[in-house]
């Protein structure tokens, strides 16, 4: 089974969006890379969502992966080996704009 993009976005400032939701039938293993093409640090937060999230509400405190996670200027962060269950939704956020959310790996 080979690797794709799943998702890829850079989201409004200062608000949550879904940026993958795993299918129902499958479980998905991924790799998040977020870059900051700032010129100043950045502070991201994503999360690991039930399929009953609502789009733009707040995560439940428990299914954040990072929060409030600084990236300096023209860095990135990558966090690898990310398992997503049956339908759940990976859910992210910036401080600013110009924070790029990408999303790749395999649905089994």
């Amino acid at each position: 089974m080979s690797t794709k993009l799943l998702g890829k976005i850079s989201p409004v400032a200062n608000t949550y969006i879904t940026l993958y939701s795993a299918p129902t039938d499958k479980k998905t293993v991924a790799l998040l890379n977020i870059c900051n093409t700032n010129s100043s640090s950045v502070k991201i937060r994503f999360a690991i969502c039930p399929s009953t999230y609502v789009e733009g509400s707040d995560p439940q405190p428990e299914d954040f992966y990072e929060y409030n996670t600084g990236i300096p200027s023209g860095n990135a962060l990558e966090r690898t080996a990310i398992i997503i269950d049956n339908g759940e939704k990976i859910v992210v956020y910036a401080d600013t704009l110009k924070v790029a959310f990408r999303l790749h790996g395999m649905e089994e």
